[in-house]
């Protein structure tokens, strides 16, 4: 079965790496009986799921066409627990909490241990199959992955194409599972084929993969490329995890890879991982890059050496064949290359590390020729930074037989695995990655410590790391440990350390687990420094005082210095007090409220928040009108963490109290807008008071015509009967206006000031003006 596309890789690895943070894919489904069973679709991404106890059944269901072959495979990210498989037919009718009949059962995956389960099965109806999944001697919370599959390139009529130079892809293959793929290739062109996989059985001599390569198999309709086609080449390495196949090609032709189990592993498949690609690299010019990878020496198995997952595999053909690569090296680093391959009588692979690489030439560093027939090794210090070249051949030649002669894999790593070239590492780096994964294994990086500043080594593992794996800070002393280094989460570890005085120091990294429980541990490792320098609100007599609804405040916080702060607090009001750290900050900060710090030291701890993470919240509800203190801090954390806090404040419906010299201008006040200031009052919406603002005031007899009064003549108003005289100096007075008398029967018409004619007048109702009088209608 072919997976046919490098996202399949995360069913098959990644979500092995990845599955604690995994959350269900039916996060609010109920599937734990037949009737509520999710449903898988065939050859669709993974599903997850989570084993919570040995007690839950998770249940899925897809359909199946008759004669087909089907795969199903489970994986899950812990090796000493199990979660098996149950495949059934004729759950259909299942109600409520019904379980399917064990007479039902079509297959079972239940090895005793491991990280995975498969079900290859052909389907000998048509029809809904429910599949149970379930835990088994279980104790803790486990992600699983769980995919369904067709296996239809059992044949070379039904091979899948392999795109030259293209990403993995992945595919299942066991014993009775004939794998095919195709390409095309260039004549008197080299080609590599490279097949990952991983033994999943106890005893690694039980399973083994294998592949023939072959020529003719156009006319294969359901028989083997074997039983038509021509032989080209073939990997049939015994009780290792790859296979490799370099051959250079005789015709522009189409060729056919066959895949297969190379022993009787019953219905056991196993993963792995197939990439094909034109090697090119026999000059400097067109060297592959090498990418600086694990820092320990390669496995031995049965005294042979095999190569890291991350070696680069490669092939040469005759003794006029040379392969190129490089890498960056970096002065004062140590470097190892490893030259894996399998010699025989009579001839041998060598290499050479080179520098200096012009068009035609470069200059000889070192020539590893030990002639051991199965690996050479290159140790390299580099004495400035600069590219270098590393060129394989044979002075030997290349025999025809037997298989994969001529096949090597290459890898450069870290040699800092002894304290005296030990890898610098620097403030502000990248982080660097690494990988313990023997027995005893040490990792050692170098920095120089200055003295009053404050050094955090981070240590990120994509999985827990085992409890064997040791990290330390030591100094010139070379056996006392100095500083401190804590597990602050499952996949991190942080160490500290304040320098005393510039010297050089040294960061040990140990795996020293029993040969039941090793080691096998990816890191990255980074390396920061900081110095603290102290601001102004360092205690509750220096807090900075902060406006309630008002803007975010900004500061830096660490266990060396926090930071205080206070408001007005009003009673009846609710307050949240929220702290969020700066886009690009890490570390934990917590908060505390407080009352009565009149001096250095508070009264009483109101309420503290000290979740993990980036936001810490405090919600309080003020019981009198006073004034709060708010502190920021952190535990542990000795470098700043910026910041910004926030506090708002919500009061209770209608419960806002005007202030003095106002009105509410409605029944519910719940703001300030909705006081009225009094006359000879402003309103101030910042302090939200009623300011005093008369300048004058208004004479006798008249009253404001505005809210504030700062000039008489403009801002009063005369009462009737009277007009508004000013002198030039400013002083206003109201005098009698009227020189005419309405008479019976009338009255002064509205808006008149003042009466002067018989105009200014109006008769009451009845009545009506004549000569200069009221008289009846």
């Amino acid at each position: 079965m072919a997976l046919r596309s490098w996202k399949d890789l995360v069913f098959l690895i990644s979500s092995l790496v990845f599955g604690l943070l995994l959350h269900r894919t039916f996060a609010d489904s109920n599937n734990d009986y037949p009737a509520g069973a999710d449903k898988l679709k065939i050859g669709a991404k993974p599903v997850t799921g989570v084993m919570t106890s040995s007690n839950q059944n998770d249940y899925y269901k897809f359909k199946v066409k008759t004669s087909v072959k089907y795969i199903i495979d489970l994986r899950h990210s812990s090796n000493d627990r199990n979660i098996d498989m149950w495949l059934y037919r004729g759950c259909d009718n299942a109600q409520g909490t019904d379980h399917c009949e064990v007479s039902d059962v079509i297959e079972v995956g239940s090895r005793d241990w491991g990280d995975n389960e498969q079900i290859t099965f052909v389907a000998g109806f048509s029809g809904t199959v429910h599949l149970q999944v379930f835990a088994n001697a279980y104790d803790r919370d486990t992600p699983y992955s769980l995919r369904v599959s067709v296996d239809d390139n059992d044949f070379p009529r039904d091979a899948d194409s392999l795109k030259l130079g293209d990403k993995p892809i992945t595919g299942l293959a066991s014993w009775d599972d004939n794998e095919y793929y195709k390409f095309k290739v260039k004549k008197s062109r080299k080609y590599i084929i490279d097949m990952r996989y991983h033994h999943l059985f106890p005893t690694p001599e039980d399973a083994d993969l294998s592949m023939i390569l072959y020529r003719g198999c156009e006319e294969a309709d359901g028989e083997e490329c074997g039983d038509v086609g021509q032989f080209i080449e073939s990997s049939q390495r015994s009780g290792d995890n790859n296979e490799q196949i370099g051959f250079i090609a005789e015709n522009s032709e189409t060729v056919w890879l066959h895949i297969w189990g190379a022993y009787d592993m019953g219905d056991d498949s196993i993963p792995y991982t197939i990439r094909a690609f034109e090697a090119k690299n026999d000059s400097p010019r067109s060297a592959i890059q090498l990418d600086v990878g694990v820092s320990s020496d390669f496995q031995l198995d049965d005294d042979l050496p095999v190569p890291t997952p991350d070696a680069i595999p490669g092939s040469i053909m005759s003794a006029f064949d040379n392969d190129w690569y490089k890498f960056e090296a970096v002065k004062d680093n140590t470097y190892i290359i490893d030259l894996i391959y399998e010699g025989g009588a009579g001839w041998y692979l060598e290499m050479q590390l080179e520098n200096n690489c012009g068009k035609t030439a470069c200059d000889l560093l070192k020539w590893a020729h030990a002639r051991t027939q199965f690996y050479e090794q290159i140790e390299y210090k580099a004495t400035k930074t600069e590219t270098v070249w590393v060129k394989v051949f044979s002075f030997g030649g290349i025999p025809s037989d037997p298989d994969n002669a001529g096949d090597y894999t290459i890898h450069v790593r870290w040699g800092n695995n002894e304290r005296n070239i030990a890898a610098p590492i620097y403030v502000g780096w990248a982080p660097v990655t690494a990988t313990v994964n023997e027995e005893h294994d040490e990792l050692w990086y170098t920095f120089s410590a200055q003295q009053g500043t404050t050094y955090i080594i981070k240590a990120n593992f994509p999985n827990p790391p085992s409890t064997a794996l040791e990290i330390a800070l030591k100094d010139s002393s070379t056996t006392s440990e100095v500083g401190s280094c804590t597990a602050k989460t499952s996949t991190l570890t942080q160490c500290r350390y304040t320098a005393t005085t510039t010297e050089q120091m040294w960061i040990y990294i140990h795996c020293g687990g029993a040969p039941y429980y090793p080691c096998a541990e990816l890191l990255t490792l980074q390396l920061s420094a900081c110095s603290q320098a102290p601001d102004d609100n360092d205690d509750p007599t220096q807090a900075e005082a902060i406006v309630v609804n008002g803007k975010s405040h900004s500061g830096e916080a660490s266990e060396k210095d926090e930071d205080w702060f206070s408001f007005s607090a009003k009673q009846g009001t609710s307050y949240t007090i929220t702290l969020k750290l700066n886009k690009g900050s890490e570390g934990d900060l917590d908060l505390g409220l407080y009352q009565g710090c009149s001096s250095e030291e508070c009264d009483d701890e109101l309420a503290i928040s000290g979740e993990d993470g980036g936001e810490e919240v405090i919600e309080w509800d003020a019981a009198e009108t006073e004034t709060l203190w708010v502190k920021v801090y952190s535990v542990n954390d000795p470098c700043p963490i910026k910041y910004k806090i926030k506090i708002e404040g919500q009061d209770p419906p209608c419960s806002y109290q005007c202030p003095d010299f106002s009105v509410p201008k409605k029944d519910c006040v719940e703001k300030f807008k909705q006081c009225e200031c009094q006359g000879g009052y402003k309103a101030n919406n910042e302090e939200e008071t009623c300011e005093a603002c008369d300048f004058e005031t208004c004479p006798l007899y008249s009253v404001r015509k505005t809210q504030c009064v700062t000039n008489a003549g403009k801002h009063c108003k005369c009462l009737p009967s009277t007009k508004m005289e000013c002198t030039a100096a400013g002083d206003c007075e109201c005098k009698p206006c009227d020189t005419f008398q309405c008479g019976d029967f009338a009255s002064i018409k509205e808006g008149v000031q003042c009466v002067t004619k018989f105009k200014h007048c109006e008769c009451e109702p009845g009545y009506k003006k004549k000569d200069g009088e009221c008289v009846p209608k």
